[in-house]
């Protein structure tokens, strides 16, 4: 593996432009700690790239980044994005990237630690995690995709939250399959 890797020259540009300049090289060298190739690292980078573009463009310092902007990019910003090239529009690998990066930046001094929220549905996803990990054993990558999916299941019905009212039949049904060709 090379000492550098080598980014295109609008990568380059979004990434020197944003709030996230100084804390690049220490991104970069998390990667290359975690023993990423070449060009994971590219990659992974170029969508942090995109995501810095995005901040500018909406004018969100480090303080209003967090969790939720993540979010915001990953499912409001990539599925209609037409931002120029060499962007990456995987929402798979800007997932990945970003969730890299937010490990990175707490460590870095850059954003405070994710705090714990004392929202009762996060809580609720929390231990239905903690379950599908410990008792059904299921891997990292099905169990957020699971608490992904009920988060939106919550979040289309208003007041609808675990330990709440409880959804009906018909309510669940229509929730997953008005979303079955996005699946």
């Amino acid at each position: 593996m090379t000492e550098t890797i080598i980014l295109h020259p609008q990568v380059c540009s979004w990434l020197g432009q944003s709030v996230l300049a100084p804390f690049v090289s220490s991104y970069i060298n998390y990667l290359r700690s975690q023993r990423y190739t070449e060009r994971t690292q590219r990659g992974y980078t170029y969508g942090v790239a995109h995501f810095a573009h995005r901040l500018s463009a909406q004018r969100i310092g480090l303080s209003g980044l967090d969790e939720e902007a993540v979010r915001a990019f990953l499912e409001d910003h990539l599925p209609g994005c037409d931002c120029a090239y060499p962007v990456r529009r995987s929402v798979h690998e800007n997932r990945t990237a970003l969730r890299h990066l937010l490990s990175v930046l707490p460590a870095n001094g850059a954003i405070g630690e994710r705090p714990t929220s004392h929202d009762p549905t996060a809580s609720e996803l929390a231990l239905f995690d903690r379950y599908m990990d410990h008792v059904c054993g299921l891997a990292a990558n099905t169990r957020r995709q699971r608490i992904c999916i009920l988060r939106r299941l919550f979040s289309t019905h208003d007041g609808l939250a675990p330990g709440g009212g409880t959804p009906g039949a018909l309510s669940i049904r229509g929730f997953f399959l008005n979303r079955q060709n996005s699946w």
